[in-house]
């Protein structure tokens, strides 16, 4: 019975290889183009900035795209930013953050 736990086991971990390295993917999808141009519309339009970081599902309400029909109008003209917001909005907006930080710095130096 023990030999046949183990291959088992070693069965079990490979099957979860994928999904834990797609796991670990799905911020890799987001493009610094996308974090870059979500940033710039960001600055323009604080107050969507404010109601996404504390919930990035918005984007799917739309009675809050029909609020905001400038986020409505940006999201079809970027279609994989509409995406990636979608598949795992909370690692998008992290990104956007982490952007936005990297850019205050930048900003502060010169």
């Amino acid at each position: 019975m023990r030999n046949v736990k183990l291959p088992a086991l070693c069965l079990l971990a490979c099957l979860a290889m994928p999904a834990l390295g797609h796991a670990q993917a799905k911020d890799k999808d987001i493009t610094k183009s996308e974090v870059r141009n979500f940033d710039a519309y960001l600055d323009k339009h604080q107050d969507v900035r404010a109601d996404l970081e504390k919930n990035p599902k918005l984007i799917d309400d739309p009675a809050y795209l029909d609020k905001h029909p400038h986020l409505k109008v940006f999201l079809e003209h970027h279609p994989n930013t509409r995406e990636e917001l979608r598949e795992n909005p909370q690692a998008f907006m992290h990104r956007e953050n982490r952007y936005e930080k990297t850019e205050d710095k930048k900003m502060k130096k010169k």
